[in-house]
């Protein structure tokens, strides 16, 4: 074979070669798209309603006084009438928390300045109410406003409700929303005279729990407190194969 002949098999052979790889990668491509096309992409929904089963309130005290002395006695006074309140209503020892007090001096202003000698003292501190007995926090909270008559300076903040075991709630929430998202996709496909293949991949969203009737969403996830009350929401978003 002479040499002219041998160069020409070799250049025929790389140009068939090179043929044959762009023609994989044209193939490759195409199924790739084919793939995409053919790729059904829907959400499922799911909520559930459910009651807090854990419900807190906090009851602050205070009292101000020019002497120290006066104003801690005052306070621990305040403290023991707001705790046997509370008692009274029906709560237990366990589910009351004492925090620590506070004090702070106020010092004597003088054209607006402040300086070195204290006018009074103002001291107070926390009773934590926490139970299980939602319509009793809801009510006590309530009631412990009748103390002002008493004039003791009492602030009740407003009841904070949650769910213990919110876990418990989540894997029939996603199986809701996936059952959902499914059975889109069905209507989808089946409405253009297809059907799903497979599950090509799968994502939960944020959970949302928010009061009944409300609209509110966020991307980090709402978490309702003020409401017994709540509804759970979670949505799913699924691809699936088509054929």
């Amino acid at each position: 074979m002479n040499t002219k002949n041998l160069i020409g098999i070799i250049v025929a052979s790389t140009l068939l070669s090179g043929g044959m790889v762009i023609s994989a990668q044209l193939l490759s491509k195409f199924f790739l798209r084919i793939q995409h096309e053919n790729k059904l992409s829907v959400k499922g929904y799911a909520e559930k309603t459910v009651k807090s089963d854990i419900g807190t309130f906090t009851a602050i005290a205070s009292c101000s006084d020019p002497d120290l002395v006066s104003a801690y006695k005052n306070l621990k006074l305040c403290c023991a009438k707001v705790s046997s309140a509370v008692k009274s209503y029906g709560f237990k020892d366990e589910e009351m928390a004492v925090n620590g007090m506070t004090v702070n001096k106020i010092y004597k202003k003088i054209n607006g300045k402040d300086t070195n000698d204290i006018q009074y003292y103002s001291l107070s501190q926390c009773i934590v109410v926490r139970s299980n007995n939602i319509e009793l926090v809801t009510s006590g909270q309530k009631d412990l406003y009748s103390l002002l008559a008493e004039g003791l300076d009492v602030a009740v903040n407003p009841p904070d409700y949650f769910i213990s075991d919110l876990e418990k709630f989540k894997q029939g929430l996603i199986a809701g929303a996936t059952r959902n998202a499914e059975e889109r996709a069905r209507i989808m496909a089946g409405n253009c005279g297809g059907q799903i293949k497979r599950l090509l991949a799968a994502r939960q969203g944020i959970i949302q729990i928010t009061a009944p009737d409300s609209a509110d969403v966020s991307d980090y996830g709402v978490f309702d407190t003020k409401s017994p009350l709540k509804v759970i929401k979670i949505v799913v978003s699924l691809d699936f194969m088509l054929q």
